[in-house]
C-alpha cells in the first residue's frame, strides 16, 4: 500500500539534519490535526523517509471501510487535515529559529476576511481550525517531531501514545 500511495523509498535521497528536522515538523502536523477532528480516516503511519518524486516525508491515512460518498464536514476536515502545515508556516515564519525556512509563508487577517469570495473565506476558515488544533497541540508536535527524527516512522499506536498526557516511553535521546 505504501509504494502506490507514496512511491518508492528514495534511499539515496539524504536530507541535512536541518532539512530532517523541518520535514518532521511539517509531518507531524497532519495525523495530529486528523486526529482532532471527528470523522476523519485513521492515520496508520507518519513518516519522514523520502518517498516518489517529491515527498520528503507522508502520513498515510486510509479509511477503514469502502465508501463512495462524503459528507460536506467529512471533506471539509480533510482539507484542514491537509491545511495543518500551511499554519504553522503561516504563524512561525522563522520556523525552527531558521529565518526563511519556509519561504512563501502568508500572513492571514480576519480584517479582510469579509472581502474574500465565498471559497477563499471556507479555505480561511479551516486554515483558522487547523491553526487552533496545532497551538493547542504544540508540545504534542514537538514530541513527534522528536520521535521522527530518532525512529523515522510513527505508527498509529506511536501516534496514540503521544496524545497520551505526560512523557513519551521512547524520546529521541534513547
Amino acid at each position: 500500500m505504501k509504494r502506490i500511495v507514496a512511491g518508492l523509498e528514495k534511499k539515496n535521497r539524504l536530507l541535512n539534519p536541518n532539512e530532517r528536522e523541518i520535514v518532521a515538523y511539517h509531518e507531524m502536523g497532519h495525523p495530529l490535526v486528523a486526529l482532532a477532528l471527528p470523522g476523519s480516516d485513521p492515520v496508520h503511519k507518519v513518516s519522514i523517509i523520502p518517498r516518489g518524486i517529491g515527498a520528503l516525508g507522508y502520513p498515510l491515512q486510509h479509511p477503514t471501510k469502502d465508501r463512495y460518498l462524503m459528507t460536506q464536514e467529512e471533506l471539509e476536515n480533510k482539507m484542514t487535515v491537509l491545511l495543518g502545515h500551511v499554519v504553522y508556516q503561516a504563524e512561525h515564519p522563522t520556523f525552527l529559529k531558521v529565518p526563511g525556512a519556509m519561504p512563501g509563508a502568508r500572513e492571514y487577517s480576519e480584517d479582510g476576511e469579509q472581502d474574500r469570495p465565498c471559497g477563499a473565506r471556507h479555505r480561511a476558515g479551516r486554515i483558522h481550525r487547523a491553526a487552533a488544533i496545532l497551538k493547542e497541540q504544540r508540545t504534542t508536535i514537538e514530541r513527534g517531531a522528536h520521535e521522527l527524527l530518532a525512529h523515522e516512522t510513527l505508527t498509529e499506536g506511536d501516534l496514540r501514545e503521544l496524545l497520551r498526557p505526560g512523557p513519551v516511553a521512547a524520546t529521541a535521546s534513547a
